[in-house]
C-alpha cells in the first residue's frame, strides 16, 4: 500500500459483517473491509487464517500477514477466566509457538483473536 494515511470509517454494518455468519464468511468480510487482496489458510496447517495487505496479490504475497483465529472460549467467562485461558501452557504453545515457528515472511505482524459463534445457541456453524 502507498505511504498515504488510510482513514477508515467503521460503521455498524461493517462490524456486523465480521460478527455474523460462519467463521470463513466473517474472515472474508474482514478481508473485504480492510481491502486486502489475499485471504488464505495457514499453509503449515494451523487453524489460523492469514490476511495479507498490499496494493495487489503480487505485492501482498511478499507482506507479513495478520493471523485471524476464532475461539468459542471468548463467548463466555470473566476477564480473569479468559486471561487464564490465554496464558495456559497449551494456548501459549498454540499462539506464541505459532509465531516463533514461522519463517520471516510468514510471521504474522498481528494476531486477531475473535469469538466463534459456532457453539452459541442460534449461532452459525463453521
Amino acid at each position: 500500500m502507498n505511504d498515504e494515511k488510510l482513514i477508515m470509517t467503521i460503521t455498524t454494518s461493517n462490524l456486523q459483517a465480521i460478527f455474523i455468519g460462519t467463521d470463513a464468511q466473517r474472515v472474508e468480510n474482514l478481508r473485504s473491509l480492510l481491502n486486502y487482496p489475499i485471504l488464505e489458510k495457514d499453509s503449515e496447517g494451523s487453524r489460523f487464517y492469514y490476511l495479507r495487505p498490499g496494493d495487489n496479490q503480487e505485492d501482498a504475497s511478499e507482506k507479513c500477514p495478520i493471523a485471524v483465529e476464532f475461539y468459542n472460549e471468548l463467548n463466555k467467562g470473566s476477564k480473569s477466566e479468559l486471561k487464564q485461558f490465554f496464558t495456559d501452557e497449551q494456548q501459549q504453545l498454540e499462539i506464541y509457538g505459532h509465531y516463533i515457528n514461522r519463517i520471516a515472511e510468514n510471521q504474522p505482524v498481528m494476531y486477531l483473536l475473535l469469538p466463534s459463534f459456532a457453539d452459541v445457541e442460534g449461532g452459525e456453524q463453521k
